[in-house]
């Protein structure tokens, strides 16, 4: 899979989610923001399409993705991003639990 194709899906999903997607000539690479209850991922154009695959999977990250259909990459970079991304207490907690 091309990384354009894997970044059509990952817009798709988020749509799915109704995340809506901007491009924009930023000063910034953009991210993931919620403004009232609606969700956005704000994009610099001009970023190459692994820092858009990025910024997209640090976002949806966030989401609870029960149910929601992803392709075998996408949901690997996903879980990847979910695991680097995990606060010390949901890592220390289980281990400390165990003694």
């Amino acid at each position: 899979m091309t990384k354009k194709e894997l970044l059509t899906h990952l817009e798709s999903v988020a749509k799915q989610l109704g995340i809506k997607v901007i491009y924009d000539d930023l000063r910034s690479e953009g991210g993931f923001c919620r403004c009232k209850d609606r969700y956005f991922l704000i994009l610099n154009t001009r970023l190459s399409a692994s820092q858009k695959i990025n910024l997209i999977v640090a976002g949806l990250a966030k989401l609870n993705l029960a149910g929601v259909a992803l392709l075998p990459e996408a949901r690997l970079l996903l879980e990847r991003e979910r695991i680097n991304n995990r606060k010390p207490n949901a890592v220390l907690v289980p281990l400390l639990n165990r003694r």
